[in-house]
């Protein structure tokens, strides 16, 4: 591991502050290397993380990899924020769609047990509103009393700057 971080076998002792021959001794297998450097050079090759917080993470040629083994690349962090927000707006998006669909069950609820009662409307209704739950159309207003029949000037285009000279309002 200590070649990766491109040391010699002198500076990964000095490093270490062992001896030269002890590192041999560690890398032939005559004596275990002691857990605290074995850690410390897989830090430094971005091998581990540091930290309870970061146990089961680990880096592999520059990909950073989760305890459940998804795989993250540098250019993913660039928009982290934004999926972190976006998450957040889902969940509050959907805690309010319950909110919703309960408001909706209860009054579907009350909306049965009435008819189950007998009631002829619900209670806040008023005396023109239908109880079949759809509301009808407006007839038609065929009359012309709701055109009116005065005289108007668009102030937009009066005036001597008009491009089109129209009648002002005439006096009646």
């Amino acid at each position: 591991m200590y070649r990766n971080l491109g040391m010699d076998t002198a500076a990964c002792a000095q490093f270490l502050h062992v001896t030269e021959r002890t590192l041999h001794n560690w890398e032939s297998g005559k004596h275990d290397i002691p857990f605290a450097a074995y850690k410390l050079l897989r830090l430094l090759n971005r091998m581990e993380l540091p930290g309870k917080a970061w146990e089961g993470w680990c880096f592999h040629h520059g990909t950073l990899y989760s305890p459940e083994g998804h795989p993250f690349v540098g250019s993913d962090s660039s928009w982290w924020s934004l999926l972190i927000r976006r998450a957040n707006m889902f969940g509050e998006m959907s805690r309010k769609l319950k909110e919703a669909t309960a408001t909706v069950e209860v009054g579907r609820a009350a909306l049965a047990q009435a008819q189950r009662a007998g009631a002829a409307r619900p209670a806040a209704a008023g005396p023109d509103v239908p109880t079949s739950g759809r509301r009808e159309a407006p007839g038609l207003n065929l009359s012309l009393r709701h055109i009116g029949t005065s005289n108007l000037s668009f102030a937009a285009n009066a005036g001597s700057y008009a491009m089109k000279p129209i009648a002002l309002k005439v006096a009646s």
